[in-house]
């Protein structure tokens, strides 16, 4: 009888760390930050390459289109790119369970394939609320 108890405790203790383990290691509050920011400021989400035509247009215009501002939030990072004369801004997050974005021609991957990407959001025309809501993200 005396087993049957220490392993009804031993499971019981595997499990409850188990579900710390799950809970702590796997949480990345960054997306769902970055995300509520967005929500709140009405900028909407991009999961198509039909809502970036003008980051199209700004890769056609200059094949070297580059952000202008990285993140690195630990699991989580970002990218934030400008249109020329403020006409849009680009924000695209990603984390270890996706893609990366790090290296050269990190435009057009996101307009090849933005659903991939925790989030992309576009605000036309660039108002700096996209880089506000990175930065709340920052802390």
């Amino acid at each position: 009888m005396k087993w049957l108890v220490a392993l009804v405790v031993l499971c019981a203790g595997l499990a409850f760390a188990t579900a710390a383990y799950v809970v702590l290691w796997n949480r990345d509050p960054v997306p769902n930050e970055v995300g509520a920011c967005l929500r709140e400021a009405r900028l909407p989400l991009v999961r198509s390459a039909d809502g970036l035509s003008v980051l199209r247009a700004e890769i056609e215009a200059n094949p070297r289109f580059a952000p202008v501002r990285r993140w690195d939030w630990g699991r989580t990072k970002g990218l934030l790119f400008r249109g020329e004369a403020g006409r849009f801004a680009l924000l695209a997050l990603w984390n270890d369970r996706g893609p990366s974005l790090a290296g050269r021609n990190a435009a057009e991957r996101i307009y090849a394939t933005p659903a991939r990407y925790s989030i992309v959001s576009l605000e036309v025309p660039d108002e700096g609320r996209l880089e506000l809501c990175a930065e709340k993200a920052s802390g």
